[in-house]
C-alpha cells in the first residue's frame, strides 16, 4: 500500500487503526526488550561489563542479589524505566548506590536505557514457577489495585 505524502513529499501519518495498532505493539515490544536489557545489566550474573572494564570499580556488583525493570508512564517522556533492586545482607540502600546503578546502565547500554528511578526492595513478587510478576510491580509503583494474585508465590 502506498503511503500518503504531504505537499513537501513527507510521509503523513494516517488514522488507519491497524497501522496504529502495529506501531503501538512495536513500541510496547521495544520497551519490554529495553526493560529486560536493563535488568540483565544490573543482574550480578551479567559478566559482560566486568570483562570489558576490569579497571573500573564494580563493587556494587557484589551488593546486588537481583534486579527487575518495568516501564511506567511519564508525562514528558511517554514512558520511563523504573527498576527494583534486591541488595545482599549487609548492604544498605543509598542515593549514591542508586546513582551508580543508573550511570552503569547508561554506560553499558546507552542514555536511553537509564532508569528514572531505582527502588530498593526486600523481595520481588514471583509466580510459583519463579517468574517475576512485572504486572504487580507496575501496579504497586503506580498505586493501583494488584488484581489477580492467585499465581503469586507464597
Amino acid at each position: 500500500p502506498s503511503v500518503p505524502l504531504d505537499d513537501d513529499g513527507v510521509p503523513m501519518l494516517t488514522a488507519d487503526p491497524s497501522a496504529l495498532q502495529d506501531v503501538t505493539e512495536s513500541i510496547r515490544a521495544t520497551l519490554q526488550n529495553v526493560n529486560r536489557i536493563v535488568a540483565d545489566a544490573l543482574d550480578p550474573g551479567y559478566q559482560e561489563a566486568a570483562a570489558r572494564g576490569p579497571h573500573r570499580p564494580l563493587d556494587w556488583r557484589h551488593s546486588l542479589v537481583f534486579a527487575a525493570a518495568i516501564g511506567l508512564p511519564d508525562e514528558v517522556k511517554g514512558n520511563v524505566i523504573h527498576t527494583f533492586v534486591i541488595l545482599k545482607r549487609g548492604f544498605s540502600p543509598s542515593q549514591e548506590l542508586s546513582e551508580e546503578l543508573i550511570q552503569h546502565v547508561g554506560h553499558e547500554i546507552g542514555p536511553i536505557a537509564k532508569p528514572a528511578r531505582v527502588e530498593f526492595v526486600d523481595a520481588l513478587p514471583k509466580t510459583r514457577s519463579g517468574k517475576i510478576m512485572r504486572r504487580l510491580l507496575k501496579a504497586r509503583a503506580q498505586g493501583l489495585p494488584e488484581g489477580d494474585t492467585s499465581t503469586l508465590e507464597e
